[in-house]
Parts: C-alpha cells; sequence; structure tokens
C-alpha cells in the first residue's frame, strides 16, 4: 500500500510532499530535512523505506520476530507504536546504506523540539542497534563481528540513559526512566546472540511479561532459553502460550515446538509441527531439516532418498545455513 509524508517547509505554510513510490536518493532526502530542520519522527519512518522488509531476518530461531516487529511499529496501531516517517520507507526499498545514513544523520541534524521527542530517539537508536545486531549475526569475521556488538552496544547504552519527564503535576516535571517494552525486547535479544548473557535476557522478558504476560516476543525469548537450558517441556509450554496468544503466528513457532518435540522423543508431533512450518513457509530450511531427519533416521532407501531431497532443497534456498552443511556432509560421508 502506497503512501507520503509532508514535510513542513521552514518559515512557511508550505509542505513538500514526498511519495513512498518515488522517494529521491537518500542523500537528497537528507539534503531535504537537513535544510527544513524537520523533526526526528520524520526522518525515522523515511530511512526504513529505502532497505527490503525481509532484510532483518535473523537465523537464529525467534530473534527475527522481534527485530521485524520494530521496523513495523509505524504501520500499526499498536500501543506501542510511536509516530515516525524517514528511515522506515527506506528500510522498505532495499538501500541499507541511505536507511543508516539517515538513521545516523539524525543523531546530530533532527530537529527534537517538539513533545515527547525521547519516545523517537529512543526508536531511531533501537533501530539503528538492531541493524548492527543483525548484521554482526551474519557476520563470519570476528573481529568484524566484534566490531558490530560494539556498535549496537553503544547505541542501546545511549537508549538507556533517555531520560522521560512525567508530567502529570503541573507544578513539578520529575524524571522518571523510561522502560519502553520494544527497548528491553531489543536488549533482551541482543543478550542472547552474544551467547554469555542469558540470565540478563530471562531478566528483561520477565519485566515484560509481569506488564503483558501475553506478550508474544517474551514468550518466544523465554521459549529459547529454556531450550538452551534443556527445559524442553518448558520451552514447549511458551511456544504452546505464544501459539494461543495468536494462532496466526508466523512458521518459527511451528518449527520451535517440532524442535521440543524431537528432544521429548515425540517423532510423530515433531513430524506435524514440522509439516505445518512448511504450510505456512515453503522456504523454512529449518522445517525442511527437521522432516530429513525424521526420514533419514528411518534407514531405508525410500525414505534416505526423500531426506536428502528435502536437504537438497534446503540447500538451494541457503546454501551457507550450518544445519544443512552439517547433514548434508554426515549423509556423503557415511555413504562411502
Amino acid at each position: 500500500m502506497s503512501g507520503s509524508v509532508e514535510i513542513p517547509l521552514r518559515d512557511t505554510d508550505e509542505v513538500i510532499e514526498l511519495d513512498f513510490d518515488q522517494l529521491p536518493d537518500g542523500i537528497e532526502v537528507l539534503s531535504i530535512l537537513r535544510h527544513e530542520h524537520a523533526e526526528l519522527h520524520y526522518w525515522v519512518t523515511l530511512s526504513t523505506r529505502y532497505v527490503r522488509k525481509s532484510y532483518f531476518n535473523f537465523p537464529i530461531q525467534n530473534v527475527h520476530l522481534y527485530l521485524d516487529s520494530v521496523l513495523d511499529l509505524a504501520d500499526t496501531d499498536s500501543p506501542v507504536t510511536v509516530s515516525g516517517f524517514s528511515q522506515l520507507e527506506y528500510y522498505k526499498q532495499g538501500k541499507v546504506e541511505d536507511f543508516i545514513r539517515l538513521l545516523e544523520a539524525s543523531r546530530l541534524d533532527a530537529n527534537v523540539d517538539y513533545r515527547d521527542f525521547e519516545k523517537d530517539q529512543m526508536r531511531a537508536l533501537d533501530m539503528l542497534a538492531a541493524y548492527y545486531v543483525q548484521e554482526a549475526n551474519r557476520e563470519k569475521n570476528k573481529d568484524k563481528k566484534r566490531d558490530l556488538f560494539t556498535k549496537a552496544t553503544l547505541l542501546y547504552t545511549t537508549a538507556d540513559k533517555i531520560i522521560m519527564y512525567d508530567q502529570v503535576s503541573s507544578h513539578t516535571a520529575d524524571k522518571i526512566i523510561m522502560y519502553d517494552q520494544n527497548h528491553l525486547l531489543g536488549r533482551a535479544y541482543f543478550c542472547l546472540l552474544e551467547g554469555d548473557k542469558m540470565e540478563q535476557a530471562d531478566a528483561q522478558f520477565n519485566f515484560v511479561l509481569n506488564q503483558l504476560p501475553n506478550n508474544i516476543p517474551s514468550l518466544l525469548g523465554k521459549a529459547c532459553i529454556a531450550f538452551n537450558k534443556k527445559d524442553f517441556r518448558g520451552s514447549l509450554a511458551f511456544y504452546k502460550k505464544a501459539l494461543r496468544t495468536n494462532p496466526n503466528c508466523p512458521a518459527a513457532i511451528r518449527l520451535g515446538m517440532g524442535h521440543c518435540f524431537m528432544k521429548l522423543g515425540n517423532q510423530d508431533k515433531a513430524r506435524l509441527a514440522f509439516e505445518r512450518a512448511l504450510q505456512l513457509d515453503a522456504q523454512c530450511v529449518g522445517a525442511l531439516v527437521g522432516l530429513a531427519i525424521l526420514k533419514l533416521n528411518q534407514q531405508e532407501p525410500e525414505f534416505i532418498r526423500t531426506g536428502v531431497q528435502m536437504l537438497s532443497k534446503a540447500y538451494t534456498i541457503d546454501s551457507t545455513n550450518p544445519m544443512v552443511l552439517n547433514h548434508l556432509a554426515n549423509h556423503f560421508f557415511f555413504k562411502k
């Protein structure tokens, strides 16, 4: 669905309209925003129009569900929606450099002289941090990965320091820390990816769930943590609660349930979960691998052939996926 944004021209009653489907080059938009001293929320939504919507898909189970939600906020009417137009527009068109350029420049050049601008500041910082976390997770080079994680850490730390004002009383303006739900979730998933901060991530998921017991990203985070602790029944319970909360959840939840059933020795339910995941997403590599393993384990020529075909299909979808490469290597090694 197309749309546009009207940016007020400085010192006039006129506006300049930018059509989301025909956005000019990011440098030109940056020049307009700077010249008109545009408010931060314009920078935030425009930037994401330059990057593909699928760009923020973490290979790690479930993490992408949260990061996608961060960048979907401007398109929803949820309670956590924050106003903004700029970076979101560049994000959706596949121009990552323009997405980053606008977000980085907004930190110094955007107009923040309006009520509750801190919400947009936090949103811009969280989105940029999520991008760097995503890149770090894709990066194979250890030094580059560490540098990207460092960038994300600095951005999240800056967001941590944002102060909001409680203006309930007309006589006082008490400073309070804003416990923003999406900021906490972003931080929590970042901790999961770093690998050595599981307890910190768990505490942040618990904080959100204490306020919103059916918060799906938090339930999925808890499911990941329980699975890593080998509490497969507990992990399955979190997946089931997420599914009950939203029966239209993406394939990743069925995939997670399938892994739990496998670990619990219930291969029939695991197969059904993997098959359902593939019905929801034909490109679900994890489900293809799960079904392939079930086939290969039957040790009969016909099932082995089908299992290898599934692994081959998974390889065509993602030729760098470690699970796919490992199982294909094992098959051909033992075949010899």
